[in-house]
C-alpha cells in the first residue's frame, strides 16, 4: 500500500458500511500493531466505523440517548502507547452534555467529561479475533465510575434494579472489570452478584466492560447486515448507560442520589 498521507486521499469514504473483511482484522495482529505499514488498512477500518457510527446514531437517539460518534485512533501513538490493539467507534457524551456537566460542577472537575472517551460510552470495537459492542466505562472516569458504584452499593433495592437492566440484555452479554477472567453474564445475575462485583471495582483505577461479543468469522459473513444487528444490541444497552452515568438528575457522587425517586426506579434523563 502507499504511504500514510497519500493514501488517506485516495482511500474510500463509506456512505454505509460495507462489512468487515478478513484483512481488517489481521491489521491487528500483535505483529502488525505497530507496525506503521498496517495504517492505510486500519484507516480503511477507521472509515468503515465511522459509517458505521452514523449507522447507528438513530439507535440510539431512538432509545433516548443524546451521544455522538467518534472514532479511534488508527495508528501506533503515544495514546496508545504506540500499539493498535483494537479500534473503536464510540458514542460519548455531546458537547452540549459536557457543557452541563461543566456548568453543574465548575471547570475543574467538570474536565473529567474530557477527553470523551474518558467517561461512561458505548461503543463497538474491532480487534484481530472479534466485533465487540456494548459499554464501558474508563478508568480514569471517576464520575461515572463512582456514580455507577456508588448507586448499586446504595441499597438492596438499586441493586436489584441494576440486575434487572443486565438480565434484560441479549443473550451474550457479559460484565467483567479489568482484565479479570471472571465474567458477569446478563441473564444469569442476582443482586448478590451485582453486589459481589461492586465490592472489587475500583473507579477510577480499572475498566469496567459490559460487552457483547460477534467471533470475527460470523462478523464476516454477515456483511452489511451486521450493522442492524449491532444497533439492537447497543440500544439494549441504553436502560445501564443511564443507570450508570453521572447527570445532575442520576447524581450519586454528590449526596442527591435519586432522592426524588424510589430506590430502584430508573434513573432520569439520557445525557449529562
Amino acid at each position: 500500500m502507499p504511504r500514510d498521507d497519500s493514501f488517506a486521499k485516495i482511500a474510500p469514504r463509506y456512505e454505509r458500511f460495507p462489512g468487515f473483511v478478513a484483512r481488517d482484522f489481521e491489521a491487528f495482529a500483535r505483529e502488525r500493531q505497530r507496525d506503521p505499514e498496517a495504517n492505510p488498512q486500519r484507516l480503511l477500518v477507521k472509515r468503515k466505523l465511522a459509517a458505521l457510527g452514523e449507522e447507528l446514531r438513530p439507535a440510539l437517539a431512538a432509545a433516548g440517548l443524546d451521544l455522538a460518534p467518534r472514532t479511534s485512533l488508527s495508528h501506533p501513538y503515544t495514546y496508545n502507547a504506540y500499539r493498535v490493539a483494537s479500534m473503536w467507534v464510540y458514542f460519548a457524551r455531546s458537547e452540549a452534555a459536557k457543557r452541563a456537566i461543566k456548568r453543574k460542577l465548575g471547570a475543574e472537575l467538570g474536565a473529567d467529561a474530557d477527553p470523551a472517551y474518558q467517561g461512561a460510552i458505548l461503543l463497538v470495537e474491532i480487534d484481530e479475533t472479534r466485533v465487540a459492542c456494548g459499554a464501558k466505562i474508563h478508568p480514569q472516569a471517576l464520575w461515572d465510575g463512582q456514580n455507577l458504584a456508588r448507586r448499586a452499593r446504595s441499597s438492596p433495592a438499586e441493586a436489584e434494579a441494576l440486575a434487572r437492566i443486565l438480565n434484560a440484555l441479549p443473550s451474550g452479554y457479559a460484565m467483567k472489570m479489568a482484565d479479570w477472567r471472571k465474567r458477569y453474564e446478563a441473564g444469569k445475575l442476582r443482586p448478590d452478584d451485582i453486589r459481589n462485583f461492586f465490592q472489587w471495582y475500583r473507579p477510577g483505577e480499572m475498566w469496567l466492560h459490559l460487552l457483547h461479543e460477534t467471533p470475527r468469522a460470523a462478523a464476516i459473513e454477515a456483511g452489511p447486515a451486521l450493522a442492524e444487528a449491532l444497533a439492537g444490541r447497543l440500544r439494549a444497552v441504553a436502560p445501564f448507560w443511564r443507570y450508570a452515568a453521572w447527570a445532575p438528575e442520576n447524581d450519586w457522587v454528590l449526596g442527591g442520589g435519586g432522592a426524588s425517586r424510589g430506590a430502584g426506579e430508573p434513573s432520569g434523563g439520557n445525557c449529562a
